[in-house]
């Protein structure tokens, strides 16, 4: 800060002519501010892009083992379709075994099989599970959910909060039914598996998740190596 102030003292005293008026001098002094802010603007934005880069393609990020030992558990929430199912054939890769939960049995079964085929040391269990029930307050779904994670034999390490809602087929909004709407807006607008689910005694736990239906996250310092 006190170099800053040095330099725009000293470009104030290079340019500002002591007969100058009151008015002028002000004027000067606005114009080297602006120019000096706007350096500094352009400088953190810059900064910002190269730190980007190099988290995005050169820096390493921090490995999930770190999140607990071989056997560990990773849940995947909106496992069977599209980024949850990516992150459940990224995940496989590891020696995590895998809850995978999702509201349809079929296509669990269908992924379960693919990857106990391409990696049979892991375990892999599925649950067919609909959120909207937790997002509805339903104490029977919610407690079906905690015994399921309290089954598993080990500790979780990684939870991937992926689920969301969208409409079943594209309409105008009035033309939505409510209940339809309802269940978009519980279960998009809040954590669906939040991770005080998992008892606090054996997780250790990574939460890339998923907000407002928009898509999946996984934090720079969570990606796996």
């Amino acid at each position: 800060m006190e170099s800053i102030t040095n330099l725009l003292q000293a470009q104030l005293n290079s340019h500002i002519d002591t007969t100058m008026t009151l008015g002028e001098k002000a004027i000067i002094v606005f114009v080297l501010a602006s120019t000096l802010g706007g350096a500094l603007f352009l400088a953190s934005k810059l900064f910002s892009f190269i730190r980007l880069i190099l988290s995005l393609f050169i820096l390493p990020g921090k490995p999930l083992r770190s999140f607990g030992p071989p056997s560990s558990w990773a849940i995947i929430t909106g496992a069977s379709d599209g980024l949850g199912k990516e992150f459940a054939l990224q995940l496989s890769r590891t020696p995590f075994n895998l809850l995978l939960i999702s509201r349809t049995q079929s296509k669990l079964d269908g992924l379960a099989q693919q990857i106990r085929s391409s990696n049979p040391a892991i375990s892999v269990e599925t649950l067919a599970f609909d959120f909207s029930t937790v997002a509805a307050d339903d104490e029977n779904a919610t407690q079906r959910l905690r015994t399921a994670i309290a089954a598993l034999d080990g500790d979780v390490a990684v939870l991937v909060n992926n689920v969301g809602k969208s409409h079943e087929i594209p309409v105008p909004f009035v033309d939505t039914e409510a209940e339809e709407m309802r269940d978009i807006i519980n279960v998009n607008r809040q954590q669906s598996l939040p991770p005080a689910m998992v008892d606090s005694s054996r997780e250790r736990v990574g939460t890339p998740r998923r907000d407002g239906g928009a898509g999946a996250e996984l934090p720079r310092h969570e990606r796996h190596e």
